[in-house]
């Protein structure tokens, strides 16, 4: 299994129109309300704007497995949909200069089937008067992030701005997995075995970026300095449901646990 622990970065997120051109290489230069995720120093520079969003975009994702069962059958799993995208605006509040954003951080979705009705060589010597065989087996996992953000900036001097963004953050994350096996042998007796596994997470916080500009004759310098994530809130839940059933000598089983308001650690990105 990959764990992608920097996917939360510039290279993979772009935000604001001049961001998705230029790959977000764009601290001293954004000018458009990408500003308030790269350098918020930057809102001294931009013209007023009532309401604005980036070029929306679409990603087709395809994830193909092959299954150890079946060197020949795969596991696929195909989304269409929007990438994440940003809107928002700029105001004057008592002489300063203000923006407001909407952030859709971070969007994913698995969903993975499979149904399997041939008889291995293993099914076949656990139960040797095996009539039928039938493996369900799923995955699914969703993760969605929004951020609600507020932006200030001040010209310090003509070419020297500071600026500040504070963003409240939700994050929600859950998955499952469930694997069952039902065996027909011996004139309609049945066997039947369920595993199963979920949990649900999500986490309400801040994250502050702070920000300055210096303006050369013909260069712009910028800096972000992201602060680490300040959570406020956070809840989770577990369950695990285990069912063996119909082979007989007592061994049997029926497991059902659930475990909520857990205490969990987010997996969010601190860039």
């Amino acid at each position: 299994m990959y764990s992608w622990g920097q996917q939360g970065n510039y290279k993979f997120n772009n935000f604001g129109n001049r961001s998705i051109l230029l790959s977000g290489n764009v601290t001293g230069s954004v000018s458009d309300i990408g500003l308030v995720y790269y350098n918020p120093a930057r809102l001294t520079e931009l013209e007023n704007t009532g309401f604005a969003f980036n070029a929306k975009a679409y990603q087709l994702t395809s994830l193909n497995l092959t299954t150890a069962l079946d060197e020949e059958r795969q596991l696929t799993n195909r989304s269409f949909g929007g990438v994440p995208s940003m809107a928002g605006g700029t105001f004057k509040l008592f002489g300063e200069r203000f923006a407001y954003s909407f952030i859709a951080r971070r969007r994913s979705e698995l969903n993975l089937g499979i149904s399997f009705r041939g008889i291995t060589d293993n099914i076949a010597e656990l139960f040797p008067d095996i009539e039928s065989y039938n493996l369900k087996a799923s995955i699914i996992g969703r993760t969605k992030e929004d951020w609600y953000g507020l932006t200030w900036a001040r010209k310090i001097s003509e070419n020297f701005s500071l600026g500040i963004s504070v963003f409240g953050s939700s994050y929600r994350n859950d998955g499952a997995r469930s694997v069952s096996h039902t065996v027909e042998y011996d004139e309609n007796a049945v066997a039947y075995f369920l595993s199963q596994t979920s949990f649900k997470q999500k986490s309400y916080g801040l994250h502050l970026k702070l920000g300055a500009f210096y303006k050369l004759n013909k260069v712009d310098l910028g800096v972000n300095i992201n602060i680490p994530y300040i959570e406020v809130y956070n809840e989770g839940s577990y369950s695990f449901n285990q069912v063996t059933s119909g082979i007989g000598n007592g061994l049997d089983i029926f497991y059902d646990y659930s475990f909520c308001k857990s205490s969990t650690k987010s997996g969010l990105n601190l860039v």
